[in-house]
């Protein structure tokens, strides 16, 4: 393995492993950076029930990306 070729050769081929161990790690990652994305669906049923009238229209919820809350008590003030 004295060759110059051969352990060019041996690097790239060690660069191109390292890369795509990088870019499958980062492609299975998952990030925390901040809450969800979506509506809060806890805040959509509390302003549904809040703005309730004889006369609501209905509301939209096509596309709408809900993000549901773990929390067992979430309705509680709602529904006393």
């Amino acid at each position: 393995m004295n060759d110059p070729i051969e352990r060019l050769r041996g690097h790239v081929r060690c660069a191109l492993v390292l890369a795509c161990s990088a870019l499958a790690l980062v492609a299975c990652s998952e990030s925390d950076d901040g809450p969800p994305a979506g509506t809060s669906f806890t805040t959509f049923v509390e302003d549904l029930v809040a703005d309730t009238a004889e006369d609501t229209e209905p509301v939209e919820i096509d596309g709408v990306d809900f993000v549901f809350s773990d929390d067992e008590n979430a309705f509680d003030s709602l529904f006393p």
